[in-house]
């Protein structure tokens, strides 16, 4: 797979970028969070583990990562040579899926400016510049759903392709445990479509399955769950509980019997393992749903019109000076305009886009439900950019173009 940058326009952006980088890299950049537990666990030769323990909390990829940065430039700054190649990763894959959807116009200046537009894009350009598994994720997206596009517009599928599709989506596998989802609902799509055989999409989830089942066995060996992530319940018990605040990032889950919120820390103190932890944590769910059937249904409703909105005021970096709020009115007409772009594909009937959109659309919404955020349609957001601008391409490859209806003669 190559990357080529012909017109001399993108070598001028790439610097450009590059310089905002290292000018923004100027600040002080810290582990944080659970980045920070499972480093310093791996820093003091303990394996991959999370407060002194075996876990599968976090798909490895991402922590793998810091501790090669780590060995690498092994200097005080190692922290933000890390940020600053997750960033330029980011670059190259979002120059590859504008160049994959909208080849035919990728130098005319309408593109240029809505690549500037996503690539600085303000909570994207904070979320490569932090050690978060994020900027990475995003990069492995844009860069699977440009492989998807291009085998689709392939008249004959080329054998390359579809074994790069395997290796990003192994990739996408080991950094976030919803790929596996994504991977699947794709596979389905192309089935629909007869663009992919039954057999081939088999042979796919197959070698993909055979790669990840050496930390499905280190899981069952050093957890007791035969799992590639135990991440789902955690996020689920944060946002179902009788005290959850949709707005906060805060949350963590409550156990009524004890009339407590207990954190990760306080759970792997008194629980033996990341499996007691799992469980006990899959019982606060059942419980709940159990004996709040009408709450679970209410908090339901609210996440979905928060992931719908992007409201979410007390999301870091957007609470000052109510930022937050020009950031939902931004996506909410984002979202309509994606809306107007489905709507567009479908009268030009052009199914592939058109069911490829609405589906990961909705997987954004639904799925998304149990997490404590809403950001995370903004891993999307590349690919619903391009997607629109596609929309809007006519036959010649220009842009925004009105077009007058054919009159009957």
């Amino acid at each position: 797979m190559k990357f080529p940058m012909k017109n001399k326009i993108y070598y001028i952006l790439f610097l450009l970028y590059v310089t905002v980088l290292l000018i923004s890299l100027q600040k002080e950049v810290q582990l944080e969070n659970e980045w920070k537990a499972i480093m310093n666990d791996f820093l003091m030769d303990k394996g991959y583990r999370l407060l002194g323990v075996p876990t599968a909390y976090m798909p490895p990829f991402y922590s793998y990562y810091l501790l090669i940065c780590k060995k690498v430039f092994g200097f005080t700054s190692w922290i933000k040579v890390s940020c600053f190649i997750q960033a330029i990763i980011y670059y190259f894959s979002l120059h590859y899926l504008f160049k994959t959807f909208l080849k035919d116009g990728l130098h005319q200046w309408r593109i240029i400016i809505l690549f500037l537009s996503v690539l600085f894009f303000p909570p994207i350009l904070v979320g490569s510049l932090s050690i978060s598994s994020f900027s990475l994720s995003v990069s492995i997206l844009c860069v699977f759903f440009a492989l998807l596009y291009k085998i689709y517009d392939e008249k004959d599928v080329k054998i390359e392709n579809m074994i790069y599709i395997a290796v990003i989506s192994i990739a996408g596998l080991y950094i976030r445990y919803e790929f596996i989802f994504i991977l699947i609902l794709s596979g389905l799509i192309y089935l629909f479509l007869r663009k992919i055989s039954v057999l081939n999409f088999i042979k796919i989830l197959v070698f993909v399955f055979l790669a990840y089942l050496p930390w499905t066995i280190r899981n069952y060996i050093y957890i007791g769950k035969f799992t590639y992530s135990t991440s789902l319940n955690y996020n689920f018990a944060k946002g179902y509980n009788e005290v959850y605040d949709i707005f906060s990032s805060y949350n963590f889950p409550y156990a009524p019997e004890t009339k407590r919120k207990e954190s990760i820390g306080l759970l792997y103190k008194e629980l033996k393992g990341e499996k007691e932890v799992d469980e006990h944590l899959s019982a606060l769910n059942k419980d709940f749903i159990d004996q709040h059937p009408g709450l679970f249904l209410k908090l339901t409703v609210q996440k979905l019109a928060i992931n719908f909105l992007q409201f979410f005021p007390d999301y870091k970096g957007l609470s000052k000076y109510r930022i937050y709020i020009f950031y939902s009115i931004f996506f909410v007409i984002f979202q309509a305009v994606l809306i107007l772009a489905m709507k567009r594909l479908k009268d030009a009937k052009n199914n592939y886009l058109l069911m490829f959109t609405l589906s990961f659309y909705l997987f954004s919404l639904f799925f998304y439900t149990i997490a404590p955020m809403p950001r995370y349609f903004l891993l999307f957001y590349p690919i619903f950019t391009v997607i629109i601008v596609k929309s809007f391409q006519d036959e010649n490859g220009s842009y925004f173009k009105i077009r007058q209806k054919k009159t009957a003669s």
